[in-house]
């Protein structure tokens, strides 16, 4: 598909999902099963990069714990621990800053609207809350 064939096929998916339910000549498994392929779409192609991101973070995770295990019990203990930590540490960081990002575009939303404050927060590199 092209670009913009795909984009359509994204946009037109509520009202697929709205006709496939409301379409009582069918029986309800197949409905819910039509509906339930239309949703695994959307979310298959939401979700891709967190699973990518987390599998890549693993197999890392992974190799670096074998190739210590080769080394000797207590160099496995301390990357173990380390990778524990480290992993933790990254966690609550994007965490954070997912909440305080979050309450950043609400408050610049509210004051300048939607696209002046996507275009501040954006490219300014701090949030000017001045006009």
């Amino acid at each position: 598909m092209a670009g913009g064939e795909e984009h359509e096929h994204l946009h037109d998916a509520p009202g697929r999902l709205e006709s496939i339910l409301t379409d009582t000549s069918a029986p309800l498994a197949e409905r819910a099963w039509a509906a339930s392929t239309v949703e695994l779409r959307l979310l298959a192609r939401l979700a891709a990069p967190a699973v990518v991101v987390y599998m890549i973070n693993f197999v890392m995770s992974m190799s670096t714990q074998i190739l210590c295990g080769h080394l000797g019990t207590l160099e496995l203990a301390a990357a173990s621990l380390g990778n524990t930590g480290v992993q933790t540490f990254a966690y609550g960081l994007m965490v954070r800053t997912e909440s305080i990002l979050s309450s950043l575009y609400v408050a610049a939303m509210l004051r300048w609207g939607r696209s002046k404050c996507l275009m501040r927060l954006c490219f300014s590199g701090r949030p000017t809350w001045s006009p």
